[in-house]
């Protein structure tokens, strides 16, 4: 199965927000106990250091926002570029086993002339 692609691209050097939704192995919303998130080329090159960064404490719940800005959403020389978010998980199933969540998703960013290298 193929990684899935936003609908949306990104501007380069600019803001998003990423929600991600979460779900467990029978479909249902779940709050995860840990969740970091990882933000690479499609070479799996880390972009602006940007691997396994944790949320923690009130930033968890059934959904996850992500925020990129500036620098995490650079393009250089290119008309578009593509990052990874890929993402990992746990959360207590109904039996009270800890269970993983592992996805990632494919971003376009669009390079905006003027602004990048």
């Amino acid at each position: 199965m193929a990684i899935s692609r936003l609908t949306t691209a990104l501007k380069e050097n600019g803001s998003a927000e990423i929600t991600v939704a979460l779900s467990g192995a029978n479909g249902a919303a779940v709050t995860p106990l840990t969740f970091f998130w990882t933000w690479t080329d499609v070479g799996g090159t880390v972009i602006n250091n940007r691997q396994n960064v944790e949320v923690t404490g009130a930033d968890l719940g059934e959904e996850v926002v992500i925020k990129l800005n500036g620098a995490d959403l650079p393009v250089s020389g290119m008309a578009q570029r593509v990052g990874v978010l890929s993402i990992l998980a746990t959360y207590l199933d109904q039996d009270g086993d800890v269970m993983n969540i592992t996805d990632a998703v494919e971003v376009v960013i669009d390079r905006i002339i003027g602004f990048g290298t």
